[in-house]
């Protein structure tokens, strides 16, 4: 930070040298011209380096003003025009100078502030959006972390979620959504026993029960944190199945949210391909294929076909090294 404020200043000293050598120059030329044409013309130059000088900061604006009214003044001292209270026309004509030079000093001053406000904003939202990647990571870390047989199961249910939402033509914003609710989907099993998620046999009824309670356990998690409402809807239907036979509340079809059809498949496909403690993994082949069996029964089948269509391009978290490059940030 020291060595940016240091070039900063740099860049300011050489600018501000850059404005005041202008001002002499276009000094030099209003005292060595003559005539009407240059008398109404060259003045006009002063007020250039006054606009540009807002765009360096407030006391520099203030300081190059106060230097180029010097400057003209002097000018029309030396060249011997120096205005006479009885001369009514030359008295108009430095009235509506010094209007028409305050009306631009408080249009430019606004336009450079909105700027500047304008970037700040930009810059806070950009330091906002990586606090909010990075907490958002690290929850996926930490929810991974329990069960070795899972780790990195959320980054890459988010790669293919996001490569689905990429192909389907969604908006950043959308997308984002999607790929954060990806990264998210089973934060809901903090509130679940460990025994269950790690044991190698069948489950009994109570322990598939209980299981099934991390969907809601994500939505009651995430719901009441306003930027996350709409990933908190997504985690809550992503086990919801397209043919109604799915948990918690067996919703089917197109009353499911998008952006849980697409990560019910994203996941569906990870858990196949990955090793559990409870199976073994099967071949990116196989699993593709069981998608293609169940779209129009478990899967929505326009989800599967996209995601099919990405495999065709490519294996999907292969392409995204920097998922969060895909994502606009804007200042609010």
């Amino acid at each position: 930070m020291e060595l940016f404020s240091g070039v900063r200043r740099v860049q300011c000293s050489a600018a501000v040298a850059g404005i005041v050598f202008f001002i002499l120059v276009v000094a030099l030329m209003d005292y060595s011209t003559e005539g009407r044409p240059f008398q109404i013309i060259v003045p006009l130059f002063y007020f250039l380096p006054v606009v540009l000088s807002f765009l360096i900061s407030r006391v520099a604006s203030i300081a190059i003003t106060a230097l180029s009214a010097l400057s003209a003044c002097l000018v029309t001292f030396l060249k011997g025009t120096v205005l006479y209270s009885g001369d009514a026309l030359n008295i108009g004509i430095l009235v509506v100078a010094v209007i028409c030079a305050s009306a631009l000093y408080l249009v430019a001053g606004s336009f450079s502030n909105a700027v500047a406000k304008r970037q700040q904003a930009e810059e806070r939202a950009r330091r906002l959006q990586e606090v909010f990647f990075g907490v958002i990571s690290s929850l996926s870390r930490v929810l991974d972390a329990r069960d070795p047989h899972t780790a990195r199961h959320s980054q890459s249910v988010a790669d293919y979620a996001l490569a689905i939402a990429k192909e389907m033509g969604l908006s950043p914003s959308h997308r984002e959504t999607i790929y954060f609710a990806g990264i998210l989907h089973d934060v809901g099993k903090i509130g679940i026993s460990e025994q269950p998620l790690r044991k190698p046999g069948k489950l009994t009824m109570e322990e598939w029960e209980e299981i099934k309670r991390h969907p809601v356990l994500s939505y009651s998690i995430l719901r009441d944190i306003p930027e996350l409402e709409e990933i908190a809807i997504i985690t809550l239907y992503h086990h919801e199945r397209w043919d109604g036979e799915g948990y918690p509340y067996g919703v089917k079809g197109e009353s499911i949210p998008l952006g849980a059809r697409i990560l019910c498949v994203a996941d569906s496909y990870d858990a196949m391909t990955s090793e559990r403690v409870y199976k073994k993994a099967i071949s990116r082949e196989k699993a593709l294929n069981e998608l293609r069996r169940c779209a129009g029964g478990q899967f929505d089948p326009e989800v599967v076909e996209v995601f099919l269509r990405c495999f065709e391009k490519g294996t999907p978290n292969k392409r995204l090294e920097h998922p969060k490059k895909e994502f606009d940030i804007v200042a609010v």
